[in-house]
């Protein structure tokens, strides 16, 4: 198991494993999921179709984001990451937090900066590397100093912030949902168009009373800004809160988003003859501009309807069946006839989102950012080796060797 374990502390098996959660991804982000797939009844009629077509129709009735084999892969780049973290980061962190002294002999690498000095500059260049913020370290003779430990803690905060990420995605994809519901104003709902079946388990028993639905419009007859006000009640009926929100202004209620998404017309009410009657609308879409139609079955008044907005009007039409004569809402439509057009029944779009991992995703994000940062820069180290007659003086570095080296041959000649 430990071997497994070191196995996937690979790089190299990191980058694969990425590499195909970036295929789904990819896949799942062209592709629209949760498509039913075609009978195969239907799919036999269907015998023009090619190799291209069915592969696409397999992968968008595959919900990739929540199968199996995109939670395997992301668990173990979850274990890779962890496994990476514990047996190479922070042993390389240990390791450069430790003090090392050697004498010129026993020096194990090739250094950045190999300089020699007189002795009589030894007092003069420990002073000079306080000065420059390096931490420093004596043993006898020889001297050890370094600055930037920060820049070898930086890819451990990286792989910590990304565990973070994933976290918080899979607390979002077990335990959040988005609901998008479709109500009349007036009507009470509960929350059950849901992407899955699954979510029903702890969906949370939410009614809502859409109160009101509004449209504000500008002066040209633009779209402004469209409203709705809304109750949320108890399981018994009774209203625990309202809220108005629109497009531009979602609000978060009880830890759940809620958006204004769209709208719709499903028809009207009107009184004619003493009783209340419900007409429905037929939407015809005509020049990508939504509209809606209906017609007017009472007795010498079979007139064909046409609504455009929510201003209170719409259009009617005449003995020569053109749709010239506008009429309003709330008064009759004509002095003879007890008719009256009441109001229109519109419907709003809501979305509810829950998201409790968001709080752990944006803390994986930040950690993200400031370890970027932190990861460039440069971990510097600096052996001062003293010899009878010279001092030598040895460093290396990360990052930016060059860089490196001029200041530490800069501030060697500043004691000049």
């Amino acid at each position: 198991m430990r071997q497994i374990v070191r196995w996937l502390a690979d790089m190299r098996v990191a980058i694969f494993i990425v590499f195909i959660l970036v295929i789904l991804s990819i896949l799942g982000s062209i592709y629209d999921q949760g498509e039913i797939p075609q009978s195969p009844i239907v799919s036999d009629f269907n015998n023009s179709s090619s190799l291209e077509e069915n592969v696409t129709n397999s992968i968008k009735s595959y919900p990739i984001f929540s199968s199996f084999i995109f939670k395997i892969f992301t668990f173990l780049f979850g274990v890779s990451l962890l496994s990476c973290t514990y047996f190479q980061q922070l042993p390389s962190y240990d390791i450069c937090r430790g003090i090392n002294f050697f004498k010129q002999s026993s020096i194990p690498f090739k250094p950045d900066l190999d300089s020699n000095v007189s002795n009589q500059y030894l007092r003069s260049l420990i002073t000079k590397l306080f000065d420059t913020n390096y931490s420093l370290f004596q043993k006898r003779t020889g001297f050890y100093a370094y600055q930037g430990l920060a820049g070898r803690f930086g890819p451990i905060v990286v792989h910590f912030s990304i565990i973070c990420i994933l976290i918080g995605s899979l607390i979002s994809a077990l335990l959040g949902f988005n609901v998008q519901e479709l109500v009349p104003k007036g009507e009470i709902v509960y929350l059950q168009n849901v992407p899955s079946p699954a979510t029903f388990d702890y969906l949370p028993l939410l009614p809502i009373r859409i109160n009101d639905f509004w449209i504000t419009y500008q002066s040209t007859g633009i779209t402004h800004q469209f409203y709705s006000n809304l109750s949320i009640l108890s399981p018994y009926g009774s209203e625990k809160d309202w809220l108005t929100l629109s497009v531009n202004h979602p609000l978060n209620f009880n830890n759940y988003q809620w958006y204004q998404t769209d709208w719709d017309v499903v028809g009207f009410t009107a009184y004619y003859n003493k009783m209340f009657y419900q007409i429905p609308f037929n939407e015809l879409t005509v020049n990508q501009s939504k509209n809606w139609v209906t017609w007017l079955p009472f007795p010498n008044q079979e007139r064909i309807l046409l609504l455009q907005d929510l201003t209170g009007k719409l259009f009617a039409s005449n003995q020569e069946k053109n749709l010239q004569d506008i009429l309003e809402f709330g008064s009759p439509i004509s002095a003879s006839i007890n008719l009256i057009l009441l109001e229109v029944i519109s419907c709003t779009g809501l979305q509810i989102r829950f998201d409790p991992g968001t709080f752990v995703i944006y803390l994986g994000f930040g950690l993200l950012i400031i370890s970027a940062f932190v990861s460039y820069s440069s971990y510097s180290r600096i052996w001062i080796i003293s010899n009878p007659s010279k001092l030598k003086i040895i460093g290396v570095t990360n990052r930016s060797k060059q860089g490196f080296t001029l200041q530490i041959l800069k501030l060697i000649n500043s004691m000049f």
